[in-house]
């Protein structure tokens, strides 16, 4: 794997999102804690995307203050 991705550019590239979506769909289906028919519901209305778009909404935000106390501090 790591001698295909690497092929074009020399860095590894990583799809974290990708992994991190298709461990919650594993949980959500093999858990025990949901029916079949609920897991699909999740996973088919994409209220998973929730869960990425907060956390990249937490990080534009934390970014951003970080950026306005670098430029008032320095």
């Amino acid at each position: 794997m790591e001698r295909i991705t690497t092929r074009k550019k020399p860095n590894l590239i990583l799809n974290v999102d990708g992994c991190i979506a298709v461990s919650f769909v594993d949980l959500l289906r093999h858990s025990g804690c949901f029916t079949k028919e609920e897991a699909e519901t999740y996973v088919q209305t994409g209220t998973l995307n929730g869960l990425f778009v907060l956390g990249r909404s937490i990080g534009f935000i934390g970014e951003k203050i970080i950026m306005y106390f670098a430029s008032v501090c320095y």
